[in-house]
C-alpha cells in the first residue's frame, strides 16, 4: 500500500535523527554526504503541505464573457477538487489545501489553469469574443501566509501575457517533470521580491514525463562528462552568440531520452532568460511533421484546433517579435508549409505549381521569426529521435541553422548511430567546447556526444535501486545479468521490472533488451496484452477512447490502461493533442514493437480498420494532412484500393509543399496498387516523374513521364499530355539535349494554342526563348519572348510577366543594348518583388550582374553578384548558387585577384558537382582553365578547355566568357600545341576531372 505523505516525512525525519545521533562516531566526512539527499527529499515533501492559490482575470476590462466565464470556472475548479472564491471585477480565485497525498494538490491546480485558458480559447471560438484574454497565476506557500501566497499569485496573473499562465519557482520545483515549464522574466516584476525564474506552463507537451518514485527524481548515472558538454553548450549561448547544433548518439536504451531531459529540467533553473522549443518526429505520414511540431509545441496548437483557432495562434505567437511585417502573412506561408489547417494559404491543384518558391517564403519566414526571437532571447531547440524524422524537416532544419548561423540558437538532438549513415552532416564529432569556441564564423558548430555503456558500478547501483529484499537475487545471477546486460540502462530497469513482476529471475537470463521486454509483455494479463496490441497500432501515442470495442468481455479500458501505468509501460500526458481525448505514450518503443509483433494478422487488420475510421472522425476537416496516416492503416487493413486512393492524396499534398521525396514515396506506394494500364495511374505518374525531376533523378522522371504520356494520349487526356510535355522539355533542357527540348516545347505550344490554355501557351513560348537563347539564336529568343510577353499581358500574369521582362533582358545584354536590358531588368525587379517571389529577385540581380559585367563595370558586377548569392544561400538553391558563384570568380579573374576566384570555383564546381547540374560544371572548370591560363600553366589550361568546349550541355554564354582565355593561349603557344592539348582534354571524362580537381586540386 502507498505510503501517505506524513508517514513518507516521518521515515525521513527519522533517519535524519538516526544519522545526526552517529555523527560523533563516524564524522562530518562519512555523515554529510548520506544527510544532503534526505535533507533535499524532506523539504521536497514538506512542501506538498502547502496550499496552492490560482488568481485568474481577464486583461480586456469589458470583455463580454465575464457570466459565461465564471460559470465555466466554478466548474472545472470544483472538478479539480479546488474552493472557489468569488473575486472583484473580472478577477477570480482558487485555493487547494494541503495534499493528502504526494503532488496532488499542485498538479490539481496546474489542470485547473490549463482548463480555464481552454475554456477561454473555446468561448472566443464560440463568437463570445474576438479573443482570449484570460491571465492566470499560481504560487503556493506554508497555509498561515495564505494572504501573501494569494498577493504573489495575483502578480503573477497581472505579468502573464493574455491567454498564458505563469507559476511562481517554489511551485515549478513540485512539478518539474510532469508538466512543460518555460522561464520567464516579465519585466513588470523584475524588482519584486518573486522568487525568480518564474515560469510560464504549457497547455500540452510532446514530452513524456520524467519517472519519479514517491515525488522523487530517478538519479542520473554515468552522464557527468555528457551533462557538462550540454551546460557548457548552453551557457556558450550567451557567451558566444553562434548557432551550435549537438547530436546525442547511442543505441536503443542507452539513455539518450534521459539525458536530454535531465538537461532539459536543468536548463529550466537557468537564471537567463531563454526561450524553449520541442519535439518529436511526427511520423512518416507528414511532411514537415518534425518542424510542424517544433511550432505546434512553441503556440500549443492541438491537432483537433478549428483553423480560426489555429490561426489565432499563430498569428498570436508570431505577432510579437515580427513587428515589421504583417504576421499574416506569415500565418499564410508557414501554416501552408507545416500542414496546419489555419483557413489560408495557397492550394495549387498541378504539380506544375511553384511550390519551390512557396517553400522558399515559408522558411525564409520561419528563419526572420526565430532571427528576431533570437534578437531577444537566445533559443534552445531539442529534437528527439532524428533516426524517424521525416526528410523534409531535417533538410529545413540543416538549411535553417545555415541561415541562422550567428545567432544564438543552441539544437539538442538524439539520433541512433545509423542516422549518421544515413545523414552524416550531423556527425561532426571529437570537438571539445574551446576547440569549438575557436572555429571559424559563418557556419553552425556541430558536435556529437556518443553514450558509452555504463560502467559496472553504475550499472550495478542502478539495477540494485529497481530491487527490493523479497525479490533481490544472488550474487552469482545479479553478476550473470550485469554481464548480459552490457552497461545498456534500459535493459537493467527492464529486467529489473521483469525480476519484480514474476517475484523471480527469469530462466535463462534474456540475452536482448528485445527479449526482456517480449518476455514482460508475455507475462502480462490477457485483457493488458489486448490493449496493448490495440495501442501499438497507433505508433507511440495513443488515446484511451480508441481502445473501447463494444461488446468485448474485459475489464473497463480505464482500469487496464491504469495498471499498465503502474507497471511503467505506459504514460498519461497531462494533456492531449486532441481536444477531449486522454492521451498515452508508450514508455519506449520497445514496448511498443513487442505488442505490435504479437498482433496475429486478422487482429492487426480488425484494429488498423477501427484506427483509421476513428482518426477519420476525429480529423475529417483534415483529409490533406492526414491522408497519408489514413493510407497506412488501410495498407494494414489490407483495403488497397481505399490505401492507394490516400496515398494518392498524401503524395499530391507532399509535392504542393515541396517536399519531392516523402511525395515520390507516396506516389510509387500507390502505383503498386494499380493494373498497369489503369488510366487512373496517369496523374501519379506524372507526379511522381515531377518529384523525380525536382530530386534531379532524370533517368527515373523520363521513364515515369513517359509511361504517363503513352496513357495519357490513348486516353486522350489532354491536359495531362501538356503538362508531362512541359516537363519532359525542362528536364531535356537541364540534360542539355536542346534539339529534344525544343521538340517537346514546341508540341506542348501547339497542344495549348489547339485548346485555348493561354497561360500554358505563355509558358511555353518564354520556354522556347529561354531554349534559344542558350543556343545563342538570339533573335529567334527575342521573338519567342515578345510573344510570350504579349500573352502573359493579356491574361494579367503577373508571374509569366516578369520571366518575360528577365528574358528579354538577358537577350538584350547579349545583343548589346544596354539601356534596353536595364529597363527590363527593373521592371522584372520590381514584378519579382511584389509578388515577393525571393527566388526570382535573386535572378534578376544576377542578370543585373551579368550586365555591369557586359559593360565591363566590374564593381557593380560584383554587387549585384554578392546581393543575388545572400539570396540564392539563404533560399539553398544549389545550382542558382553555383551559378552566382562562377559569376563572381569571372570578376575576380578579370581583376586579377587569382586566390579569390580560385575560390569561387571551387566553391561553384562543389555545388554544381553535388546537384549534377552539368553547365555550371563546365563552366567552373572553365573559369579555372582561365585562372591556370594566366598563371603559367597553359597545357594544363587547355587540357580543361578541350574537355569543356567540347561539350554537348556548354552553354553558349560559357563558350563566349572562354573566348578571351583561347585567344590569349594562341598568342603565347603554337598551334600545334595547342591542338594536343586540346585533343588530350577531349578524351578525359568529366565526371572524373570534377572529382579529381575537388579532391587534389588544380596542381
Amino acid at each position: 500500500m502507498e505510503k501517505s505523505l506524513q508517514e513518507r516525512i516521518a521515515e525521513l525525519e527519522a533517519a535524519i535523527e538516526s544519522l545526526e545521533q552517529r555523527r560523533f562516531a563516524m564524522g562530518d566526512a562519512a555523515v554529510e554526504p548520506e544527510l544532503a539527499p534526505l535533507r533535499e527529499q524532506l523539504t521536497r515533501l514538506r512542501s506538498y503541505q502547502n496550499v496552492v492559490v490560482l488568481q485568474a482575470g481577464l486583461a480586456d476590462p469589458n470583455a463580454p464573457t465575464i457570466d459565461l466565464l465564471e460559470a465555466r470556472l466554478k466548474s472545472i475548479i470544483a472538478a479539480q477538487q479546488g474552493q472557489f472564491q468569488a473575486g472583484s471585477g473580472n478577477n477570480w480565485t482558487a485555493q487547494w489545501e494541503p495534499a493528502s497525498s504526494l503532488i496532488e494538490a499542485p498538479q490539481q491546480a496546474i489542470r485547473t489553469g490549463l482548463a480555464i485558458l481552454a475554456a477561454g480559447q473555446e468561448t472566443a471560438l464560440a463568437g463570445q469574443a474576438s479573443q482570449s484574454t484570460l491571465q492566470i497565476g499560481l504560487h503556493s506557500g506554508p497555509p498561515q501566509e495564505a494572504a501573501a501566497i494569494t498577493q504573489v499569485a495575483g502578480l503573477l496573473q497581472q505579468a502573464a501575457l493574455a491567454d498564458t499562465m505563469l507559476i511562481s519557482a517554489p511551485l515549478a520545483d513540485l512539478v518539474r517533470g510532469r508538466f512543460d515549464l518555460q522561464p520567464r522574466f516579465p519585466p513588470s516584476i523584475a524588482d519584486s521580491n518573486v522568487d525568480k525564474p518564474i515560469y510560464q506552463v504549457q497547455p500540452w507537451t510532446f514530452r513524456r514525463p520524467i519517472h519519479r518514485v514517491e515525488g522523487e527524481e530517478t538519479p542520473l548515472l554515468g552522464r557527468d562528462e555528457e551533462l557538462q558538454h550540454l551546460q557548457e553548450a548552453f551557457q556558450a549561448l550567451w557567451e558566444e552568440g553562434r548557432c551550435w547544433i549537438v547530436t546525442i548518439v547511442g543505441e536503443a536504451g542507452l539513455g539518450k531520452s534521459r539525458l536530454l531531459d535531465e538537461f532539459d529540467l536543468w536548463a529550466e533553473r537557468s537564471p537567463r532568460p531563454y526561450l524553449k522549443f520541442r519535439a518529436q518526429p511526427g511520423g512518416a505520414y507528414l511532411p514537415y511533421a518534425l518542424l510542424r511540431n517544433l511550432f505546434a509545441y512553441a503556440h500549443h496548437i492541438r491537432e483537433s484546433d478549428p483553423p480560426e483557432l489555429a490561426r489565432h495562434k499563430l498569428a498570436r505567437g508570431i505577432a510579437g517579435p515580427i513587428q515589421e511585417v504583417d504576421a499574416m502573412e506569415y500565418v499564410h506561408l508557414i501554416g501552408h508549409l507545416l500542414g496546419f489547417q489555419t483557413g489560408l494559404g495557397p492550394q495549387p491543384t498541378s504539380p506544375l505549381d511553384e511550390t519551390d518558391r512557396l517553400r522558399d517564403q515559408a522558411l525564409l519566414a520561419i528563419s526572420d521569426y526565430w532571427q528576431a526571437l533570437s534578437t531577444q532571447q537566445p533559443l534552445l531547440i531539442l529534437l528527439e529521435d532524428l533516426h524517424r524524422a521525416d526528410e523534409s524537416s531535417l533538410q529545413a532544419i540543416k538549411r535553417l541553422a545555415e541561415g541562422l548561423a550567428d545567432r544564438p540558437i543552441l539544437v539538442v538532438c538524439t539520433a541512433r548511430p545509423a542516422f549518421l549513415q544515413r545523414d552524416p552532416h550531423w556527425e561532426q564529432a571529437g570537438e571539445t567546447t574551446q576547440a569549438l569556441l575557436r572555429t571559424a564564423q559563418g557556419s553552425p558548430w556541430y558536435s556529437r556526444l556518443d553514450l558509452s555503456p555504463l560502467t559496472d558500478q553504475d550499472s550495478r547501483h542502478l539495477f540494485e535501486s529497481r530491487l527490493n529484499a523479497l525479490n533481490r537475487p544472488g550474487e552469482d545471477k545479479i553478476t550473470a545479468i550485469l554481464a548480459q546486460a552490457r552497461g545498456n540502462p534500459l535493459y537493467l530497469e527492464e529486467i529489473a521490472r521483469l525480476i519484480v513482476e514474476q517475484g523471480t529471475s527469469p530462466q535463462p537470463i534474456p540475452p536482448s533488451l528485445e527479449e526482456v521486454v517480449q518476455a514482460r509483455f508475455d507475462h502480462l494479463p490477457a485483457d493488458q496484452q489486448d490493449v496493448l496490441q490495440r495501442a501499438a497500432v497507433l505508433g507511440l501515442t495513443f488515446w484511451s477512447q480508441v481502445l473501447e470495442f463494444p461488446g468485448q468481455e474485459h475489464a473497463p479500458v480505464d482500469s487496464v490502461l491504469a495498471a499498465l501505468e503502474q507497471r511503467d509501460l505506459i504514460r498519461r500526458q497531462e494533456g492531449s493533442i486532441l481536444r477531449g481525448q486522454t492521451e498515452y505514450v508508450f514508455k519506449h518503443g520497445q514496448i511498443r514493437q513487442a505488442a505490435w509483433q504479437a498482433l496475429s494478422p486478422e487482429l492487426a487488420r480488425r484494429y488498423h480498420t477501427r484506427a483509421a475510421r476513428w482518426l477519420m472522425e476525429q480529423n475529417e476537416e483534415r483529409a490533406n494532412t492526414y491522408a497519408g496516416l489514413w493510407a497506412e492503416h488501410m495498407d494494414q487493413a489490407r483495403q488497397p484500393g481505399l490505401a492507394a486512393k490516400y496515398l494518392s492524396q498524401a503524395g499530391e499534398q507532399a509535392a504542393r509543399v515541396y517536399a519531392f521525396r516523402e511525395a515520390q514515396i507516396f506516389l510509387e506506394r500507390a502505383l503498386a496498387s494499380l493494373p498497369r494500364q489503369s488510366s487512373a495511374r496517369i496523374p501519379l505518374l506524372m507526379q511522381a516523374g515531377n518529384a523525380l525531376y525536382r530530386l534531379r533523378n532524370y533517368a527515373g522522371a523520363r521513364r515515369r513521364l513517359e509511361e504517363s504520356l503513352a496513357l495519357a494520349r490513348q486516353a486522350d487526356r489532354s491536359d495531362e499530355i501538356i503538362e508531362v510535355l512541359f516537363l519532359l522539355g525542362l528536364i531535356a533542357r537541364e540534360q542539355g539535349d536542346f534539339d529534344e527540348s525544343r521538340q517537346w516545347l514546341e508540341e506542348g505550344l501547339k497542344l495549348n494554342r489547339q485548346l485555348g490554355r493561354r497561360a500554358g501557351e505563355a509558358q511555353n513560348l518564354l520556354d522556347l526563348g529561354w531554349l534559344e537563347y542558350r543556343l545563342g539564336n538570339y533573335e529567334q529568343a527575342r521573338s519567342y519572348l515578345d510573344q510570350g510577353l504579349a500573352v502573359s499581358q493579356e491574361i494579367g500574369d503577373q508571374g509569366l510577366l516578369a520571366l518575360a521582362y528577365n528574358g528579354l533582358a538577358t537577350v538584350a545584354t547579349r545583343e548589346h543594348a544596354p539601356e534596353a536590358a536595364h529597363k527590363f531588368l527593373l521592371q522584372s525587379l520590381e514584378l519579382y518583388r511584389g509578388l515577393g517571389d525571393h527566388r526570382g529577385t535573386a535572378a534578376v540581380l544576377n542578370n543585373l550582374g551579368v550586365l555591369a559585367w557586359s559593360q565591363q563595370d566590374y564593381p557593380t558586377a560584383r554587387d549585384y553578384y554578392e546581393q543575388a548569392l545572400d539570396l540564392f544561400e539563404k533560399l539553398h538553391h544549389p545550382q542558382n548558387t553555383a551559378n552566382t558563384l562562377a559569376n563572381l570568380g569571372l570578376v575576380a579573374v578579370v581583376q586579377e585577384d587569382y586566390d579569390r576566384a580560385k575560390s569561387y570555383f571551387y566553391r561553384a564546381l562543389r555545388g554544381a558537382t553535388a546537384g549534377r547540374v552539368t553547365p555550371i560544371v563546365l563552366e567552373s572548370l572553365g573559369g579555372l582553365a582561365s585562372i591556370l591560363a594566366r598563371t603559367g600553366r597553359m597545357e594544363r589550361a587547355l587540357e580543361f578547355l578541350g574537355l569543356v568546349l567540347q561539350h554537348p550541355s556548354l552553354r553558349i554564354d560559357t563558350k563566349l566568357n572562354l573566348q578571351p582565355t583561347l585567344d590569349y593561349l594562341h598568342e603565347q603557344l603554337s598551334s600545334a600545341e595547342i591542338e594536343a592539348a586540346l585533343a588530350r582534354g577531349q578524351g578525359q571524362r568529366l565526371e572524373e576531372v570534377a572529382g579529381q580537381v575537388l579532391s587534389q586540386g588544380l596542381d
